[in-house]
């Protein structure tokens, strides 16, 4: 539809089978470069609570989360529909390798999910090579996607159980879709954005940057010939886009619907009703939250130097991935936006655009992800269209171009090695999962496991190790609060991880709903939720009976993954 306005034309019969041979290779080198990172170690909440609704899929449970991180949605309990808590999409996808290693260490499992992302980042990878062949030069579309296998921010989400390998891969295949034209090539691309929007909710960012260029390319070619062809030519580039999108996403519409009321509900709505993620998470219960245009409207001066402060700190994040590279973008021209080019940097500039307005989110390197993926290659498009002009001999423009690829390359391995060696450090050690493990020993011995409900600090871990219900200790205002909370989420046990004596301990001590349950442990502290019906007494002789010291915990000192 529009590659005739890339500088660059496309593949050659002969061509293409090299570029496949190329793409192959940056698939295998790509997969090399995450290969030492593919353990079940250094998981934190996020990965886990994708791993979590894969196993409650894999084991039968229907598609529910059993992790309750946020006190957005008033009285949700523990055990709820992930439909508005997580994008769905690669935990369904993931659901098969959980199940086949679901009678394994959690460990195992989380290194196969990692193991599957992992493949994913590679084809990410190899996608990304194959759209910039069409975009810039086969030199740059090389160097850009080998800067893409081994940036930092990338080799990390593309080694954990996270959505954002999976989202880019739908969304380059959507762009290549899209560059062919046809009909049933746009509709190829409005399904698999769908597809990305299911996996992660900024993927649909894509949809009105592509539906805005095939507008404007529909009413340029039906210009001057009346208002029926121009409305003709119209919905013969968007509607096939527009179908294919509500297609791939209607399944979803629907079953949130059925859940929630509305199809577009989403727990993470809460991101923009607070001022900062803790208020609705440690501080956030017994409170009621606004809307998010309320929020703003009652909170306008917080939010903007938030934003403020977000968009400085994604600025930098950028500035560090590109290097050098940033430096070319300053020579970006008109003639470098056209076609699906054009695309691509409407898409990067509406996620650096929306991020930014994110006040409360942490993490820069992984949502300015689709923002570096595009920005990269076109600095380099620039550099070698540049390279300065005077100096028309092809070494010389490789030499210019291996120069800024060599300093961009070198930053990234030194990051690349030290994340690598920090994994190893953890696979020697051990040492920061043993309270984790031990705690979730001291569960699986106590009756009513595994449908006991647990509150802790860390409900993730307690979640992955033990499988059991976890929704996180919030810190309260008034410790009268304490007894709803454990009735409200039918809390049987507390458990706090770390050994200071912090407010959520003092408060915890000073209930009268909880009694402290003594272990041998020092690693972690327990408290039993009393129960009124039978009495002190009761609750401190169930107390004692319940402290005693459980069997089958693994000895003290190096644990394995088993």
């Amino acid at each position: 539809m529009s590659e005739t306005k890339n500088p660059v034309p496309p593949c050659r019969p002969d061509g293409r089978l090299r570029a496949a041979h190329v793409a192959v290779l940056l698939f295998l080198g790509a997969f090399a470069i995450r290969a030492p990172l593919l353990d079940g170690l250094a998981l934190w909440s996020d990965p886990i609570e994708y791993l979590n609704i894969a196993r409650n899929v894999a084991l039968g449970r229907g598609l529910v989360a059993s992790i309750k991180w946020s006190f957005y949605v008033p009285h949700q309990p523990v055990v709820h529909s992930a439909l508005g808590s997580r994008p769905v999409l690669f935990p369904i996808l993931a659901a098969p390798l959980v199940a086949a290693f679901s009678h394994s260490s959690p460990f195992a499992m989380a290194a196969a999910v990692r193991t599957f992302n992992a493949l994913l980042g590679s084809l990410a990878v190899a996608l990304a090579y194959l759209l910039f062949r069409r975009l810039y030069s086969a030199t740059v579309a090389v160097l850009a996607a080998a800067l893409l296998a081994a940036y930092p921010g990338f080799l990390r989400c593309s080694t954990d159980p996270l959505t954002e390998p999976l989202c880019m891969v739908l969304t380059l295949v959507a762009l290549l879709a899209y560059g062919r034209g046809k009909a049933r090539w746009l509709f190829a691309a409005g399904a698999a954005t769908g597809l990305a929007y299911l996996a992660r909710p900024a993927g649909v960012l894509l949809l009105p940057v592509l539906c805005g260029h095939a507008a404007v390319e529909a009413l340029r070619t039906g210009s001057g010939k009346g208002l029926r062809l121009a409305a003709a030519s119209l919905a013969k580039r968007v509607g096939p886009l527009l179908v294919g999108f509500a297609l791939a996403a209607s399944p979803f519409w629907w079953a949130t619907y059925r859940v929630y009321g509305s199809p577009f509900h989403s727990d993470l709505a809460c991101d923009y009703s607070v001022l900062t993620i803790q208020d609705v998470t440690w501080r956030g219960y017994g409170k009621r939250f606004p809307t998010p245009l309320g929020f703003v409207r009652g909170h306008f001066r917080d939010v903007a130097a938030r934003a403020a402060a977000q968009t400085a700190d994604f600025t930098a994040t950028l500035g560090d991935a590109l290097g050098p590279l940033a430096v070319f973008l300053l020579f970006v021209r008109r003639r470098h936006l056209g076609g699906v080019r054009g695309v691509t940097l409407a898409f990067a500039a509406l996620n650096y655009v929306v991020y930014c307005l994110s006040w409360t989110l942490w993490g820069d390197y992984r949502y300015m992800l689709p923002t570096y993926l595009f920005l990269a290659p076109l600095a380099l498009g620039v550099l070698d269209e540049l390279a300065l002009p005077s100096l028309r001999v092809s070494r010389a423009r490789l030499s210019a171009l291996a120069l800024v690829f060599a300093l961009v390359g070198a930053s990234y391995a030194a990051r690349d090695a030290t994340l690598v060696r920090g994994r190893l450090q953890l696979r020697r050690t051990d040492s920061w999962q043993y309270a984790y493990r031990r705690a979730a020993d001291w569960l699986r011995s106590r009756q009513g496991y595994p449908n006991l409900v647990v509150a802790s600090n860390n409900p993730w871990m307690l979640n992955l190790l033990a499988d059991v219900p976890a929704v996180i200790c919030p810190v309260l205002d008034k410790r009268e609060l304490m007894r709803p909370f454990l009735a409200e989420h039918n809390v049987e046990y507390v458990v706090i991880f770390g050994r200071g004596y912090n407010q959520r301990e003092a408060e915890l001590e000073g209930s009268r709903a909880l009694l402290p349950i003594p272990l041998a442990e020092g690693c972690f502290r327990v408290w039993r939720r009393c129960d009124p019906a039978r009495g002190p007494a009761g609750d401190a002789a169930s107390s004692r009976q319940r402290a005693e010291t459980p069997r089958a915990l693994p000895p003290r000192g190096r644990l394995g993954t088993s």
